[in-house]
């Protein structure tokens, strides 16, 4: 009666051992990697799109044809490379795909619902899609691709959206090999060894010489469990050298990213300088003109002439008015004053024209008070701040907000510290803020860093430290 219970249960065991482990492979690790592939497609196509997104809104915040910048077809294909990316579109707000990287599709349109409820309410939205099956647009797809759609959010709501199409074929392909081997690994050894378990249980009860034999059995196929396992180990040591040289060629791309964004960003600089000063001579010196031949006409006009001087008089007040709007654009794209006068001087300005506006006391302290920065270093701390009173502005709900300035041989500090509501983690970690993630760039690129501390109720504190250029212009790694 023992025996033949013994021996219905390792029938069991067996039984339930090999009905587990397809349902496992099937119900829980083959979800698992769908999972961690999309999460992981999603979060690089966030990045991506975070990279792309900041130089497509137009000045009243969408995206449209008008807005998409002359070269973002060739910085587009670049990221496709480099990024192993199959293909990228750019859609209106209202679903009209502007760009794509297959330009048979520019012109058409998503009505699809998970767009109007999903995506335009400011949530990425991800699927896998297998080989030759439908996409959400319904087009049918001819290899393994992450969909994933990335809204693109402005200060009024949703500007617009991505759709960035992930090539995971060779991916799934490892995936699905390293399971099916390891499971069949795994039932190869359970099977064997229940097996072995059994001739060795049946032929106990015989005799011990059958014991015997059963426990060569027994050695013979411990043995071949050896040698799998050996095997097994060198394959897994190949896939982890593969892993680490693509962990190696992920970060060799980040960096290659980082110097392109701050490419990006003194090209934007530069461009921003010319139209100013474009803006500043020409249209400064034709309204100038305008004015005098206004005021000359004024002076030779009849006292009798009510109507006419009245209308000139009005003229000359637009005129002054659109020299001053002038002037005010030309100090947005690039304030006169960071080139003429110094960062100091800059900040000081800003912060004056901070609280002239917003009504929330400013104040600037800077050691030394007239710092040798070098023009990119005086740049991105004028943006930062800049950037950092917008938030202030938008956000913290302060009252008073405080710029300390501090430089020496070695780098500069500049710490901006307001007594608002106080950031929040989650606000830290929310890849739709734009503006940290612009301002976390611009440091980057320059290899400085950047800590934001913030308590509820008691303000929130930003330091951005960047090191001082070598003599020869040059940052340190």
């Amino acid at each position: 009666m023992f025996r033949s219970v013994f021996l219905r249960n390792i029938l069991l065991v067996v039984v339930a051992a090999v009905a587990f482990l397809p349902f496992y492979t099937t119900a829980i690790l083959y979800p698992a990697f769908t999972r961690a592939a999309a999460l992981e497609a999603e979060e690089e196509a966030i990045r991506v799109a975070s990279h792309i997104a900041s130089s497509l809104l137009d000045p009243v915040g969408v995206v449209s044809r008008q807005s998409l910048p002359p070269g973002l077809a060739r910085g587009v294909l670049s990221i496709v490379r480099d990024f192993g990316i199959q293909k990228i579109k750019i859609f209106s707000r209202e679903g009209e795909i502007l760009f794509s990287t297959e330009p048979l599709e520019v012109g058409t349109w998503n009505d699809k619902s998970y767009f109007r409820d999903i995506v335009a309410q400011g949530q990425p939205y991800t699927k896998i899609v297998r080989k030759d099956t439908l996409s959400l647009e319904d087009r049918r797809v001819t290899r393994d691709v992450v969909e994933t759609y990335v809204p693109i959010m402005h200060q009024d709501g949703f500007a617009g959206a991505f759709e960035i199409y992930y090539d995971i074929t060779p991916r799934w392909e490892r995936v699905n090999r390293l399971i099916t081997h390891s499971s069949l690994l795994v039932l190869g050894v359970t099977l064997a060894l229940s097996l072995a378990a059994l001739v060795s249980a049946r032929q106990a009860s015989r005799s011990f010489a059958a014991r015997d034999a059963a426990e060569a059995e027994l050695r013979r196929s411990r043995a071949q469990l050896e040698e799998l396992v050996e095997a097994r180990t060198v394959e897994l040591t190949a896939a982890n050298e593969r892993l680490c040289r693509e962990v190696e060629e992920k970060e060799r791309m980040q960096v290659e990213l980082r110097n392109l964004s701050a490419h990006l960003q003194q090209v934007r600089e530069d461009e921003r300088t010319r139209i100013a000063r474009e803006a500043h001579d020409r249209l400064g010196q034709a309204l100038t003109a305008l004015k005098m031949g206004v005021v000359w006409v004024e002076k030779r006009l009849p006292a009798a002439e009510t109507a006419l001087l009245e209308k000139t008089r009005s003229m000359a007040a637009i005129i002054d008015d659109t020299v001053q709007t002038v002037r005010r654009l030309c100090s947005e794209l690039r304030p006169g004053i960071l080139d003429d006068l110094g960062l100091v001087a800059a900040l000081r300005w800003q912060a004056e024209d901070f609280q002239r506006i917003t009504e929330i006391r400013a104040t600037v302290e800077a050691v030394p008070e007239d710092p040798a920065l070098g023009d990119d270093v005086a740049t991105t701390i004028f943006r930062v701040v800049q950037e950092l009173l917008t938030n202030v502005a938008r956000h913290a709900g302060a009252k008073s907000v405080h710029i300390e300035l501090a430089a020496n041989d070695e780098g500069v500090t500049v710490t901006v510290r307001d007594d608002g509501r106080g950031i929040q983690p989650e606000e830290l970690a929310n890849p739709r803020s734009l503006g940290l993630i612009g301002i976390r760039e611009r440091v980057r690129a320059l290899s400085g860093s950047i800590r934001i501390q913030g308590l509820p109720g008691q303000g929130t504190t930003v330091t951005v430290t960047l090191p001082q250029p070598d003599p020869g212009g040059e940052l340190p790694a």
